[in-house]
């Protein structure tokens, strides 16, 4: 068994590498219907936000664009998986049966625009290979090692390109600090049944949820902390993550573009009077 779905042809007519698809949804499973855990918890869904660039900061809109990732990992204890793989990027779900099991819907309230999240080509799901393999059961006619989906969690990974808006405090302008947020909510869900979390990196005790990868030191801005925040004291009836990120402004960028040239033409206008 150690040999069967390894992606290598280990029989003479490859029969160890047919039949391979790690899920096979259930004819009774309810997509539209969210899991329920064992235990009558709220099903946790924690989320991971990477920040690969802010194509835009727009002071005037009062808005400012974010290219990130968002990654969701949950579990599903109606599923039951295949021949999973010690390597995870291996066990990913086709398009078709990616489509037909229940992920959370996440919005983000604060985007310029009705936006939230979408499953499609761009989706890329796959399942962690964490519990051990159910007892061999001879009513079933397939030789398979199957793993329950309570102990095997998914991870849903996007990227997306979203306009958010931000109330920056220009009290201090051109010395201010903006901190501006990313929020995402889980749509339709009461928290009683559905948890929104923070995914953190595994093995690293001190990392946040969200990280940026891009380039700190833009044109006008200086790119510092990223940090998530579960938001467990909000009152809203449905799960809240934001994802909180320091903009500095450059102050040398607006006095050699703005103030020195207001200056210089100030001067020359005044020359004319002589």
């Amino acid at each position: 068994m150690a040999e069967r779905c390894d992606l290598m042809d280990n029989c003479p007519d490859g029969s160890d590498e047919k039949h391979c698809d790690i899920l096979k949804v259930p004819s009774d499973y309810r997509q539209e219907i969210f899991p329920i855990t064992e235990n009558g918890d709220p099903l946790e869904v924690n989320i991971n936000v990477t920040i690969l660039a802010f194509p835009s900061i727009n002071t005037l809109e009062l808005s400012f664009v974010a290219d990130f990732i968002l990654l969701m990992r949950w579990v599903d204890p109606r599923l039951e998986y295949y021949n999973l793989r010690d390597v995870d990027t291996l066990n990913s779900l086709g398009k078709n049966v990616q489509s037909k099991v229940w992920v959370p819907a996440l919005n983000f309230p604060n985007a310029r625009q009705a936006e939230g999240s979408v499953v499609d080509d761009g989706t890329m799901t796959l399942v962690l290979k964490r519990g051990i393999a159910k007892p061999d059961d001879i009513k079933i006619a397939e030789e398979a090692d199957i793993f329950r989906g309570i102990d095997s969690p998914m991870v849903m990974r996007r990227e997306y390109f979203i306009e958010f808006n931000c109330d920056y405090n220009l009290l201090m302008y051109p010395f201010d600090t903006q901190v501006c947020e990313m929020v995402f909510q889980v749509n339709g869900i009461p928290k009683q049944y559905l948890k929104l979390g923070v995914q953190t990196p595994a093995g690293c005790a001190t990392c946040d949820g969200a990280s940026y990868l891009g380039n700190r030191a833009l044109v006008e801005y200086i790119i510092g902390d990223s940090m998530m925040d579960a938001m467990n004291n909000d009152s809203d009836k449905t799960g809240k993550v934001r994802v909180m990120t320091v903009f500095k402004r450059k102050w040398t960028y607006h006095f050699w573009t703005i103030f020195l040239q207001s200056i210089v033409l100030i001067s020359v206008a005044y020359m004319t009077f002589y």
